[in-house]
């Protein structure tokens, strides 16, 4: 196996070459042409091209190839393929995608339209996250095996608990007073079966140096940080948040009010 040293900030790390993979028949070449979703544990992996990156290095008057999702193994072999031109409107931008505990991709619109497709690109259910005649957007989303947190343009939040159900059903969650003045930074979600519930907890880091937790009782404010990004670990035990600074991680103890903030990140 080859072997290649890079460097990361201070640090030297050494990355290995296991295999090719076999996705260059499909003119795959350079992943950052791309949104990428990709399943846990080795699972399948889904590609879409990011039209905006297309069109700024082939020009506007360049015609496109067809517009496909395209399903992959692991190993880059090809499963499936889905004709993305249905899609490809400006009402029906995708958010987007992820994979669910039993292997389905799912897809969220702005226009608030959810659609799952199977391992070879057939889709099996179609829901949306608003009402039929709602003006409201689909912002972001954050999602588990089985289910997902949207945040909308209008900041109300709204819920799945169960993506992999025929009809799945959706409800909101609490206001959290979050408002234009006071508008989110970033979002994460600790999902169910980390906590005594069998409903999601969900963070939000505010302009206001405040971290929201919204849970099915209501929402609550705790620590303050201005975050940019967030992400909870895999047992959602602590959180951890990227600090408007650039260079300072905030680590929080979701067990606890403790917290360790200050550091500078290493790789940075």
């Amino acid at each position: 196996m080859e072997t290649e040293w890079h460097t990361l900030g201070k640090v030297q790390y050494q990355k290995w070459s296991l295999y090719a993979m076999d996705w260059a028949s499909q003119n795959v070449v350079d992943l950052r042409d791309y949104l990428v979703a990709c399943a846990p544990y080795g699972g399948p992996i889904a590609l879409l091209r990011d039209v905006k990156k297309q069109l700024k290095v082939a020009g506007p008057d360049t015609s496109l190839s067809p517009h496909e999702l395209l399903l992959f193994t692991a190993c880059g072999q090809r499963l499936g393929a889905v004709n993305w031109a249905p899609f490809d409107t400006a009402r029906e931008a995708l958010v987007d995608m992820t994979w669910t505990d039993e292997l389905r991709l799912l897809c969220v619109f702005t226009s608030g339209t959810c659609v799952t497709f199977g391992l070879t690109g057939d889709e099996e259910t179609r829901f949306t996250l608003l009402p039929p005649a709602s003006v409201d957007r689909i912002a972001t989303f954050e999602a588990w095996g089985s289910g997902l947190v949207a945040l909308t343009e209008k900041m109300a939040l709204v819920q799945v608990l169960d993506v992999d159900s025929v009809r799945p059903k959706v409800s909101l969650l609490p206001d959290c007073g979050l408002s234009e003045t006071n508008p989110p930074t970033c979002m994460a979600v600790l999902a169910p079966q980390f906590l005594k519930s069998i409903y999601p907890d969900v963070l939000l880091g505010t302009t206001n140096r405040s971290l929201v937790v919204v849970s099915k009782d209501g929402g609550r404010s705790g620590h303050e940080v201005t975050g940019v990004h967030c992400c909870t670990h895999f047992g959602c035990s602590h959180c951890t948040e990227w600090v408007v600074h650039g260079v300072v991680l905030a680590r929080w103890d979701l067990d606890s009010t403790e917290h360790d903030d200050g550091q500078e990140d290493p790789y940075v």
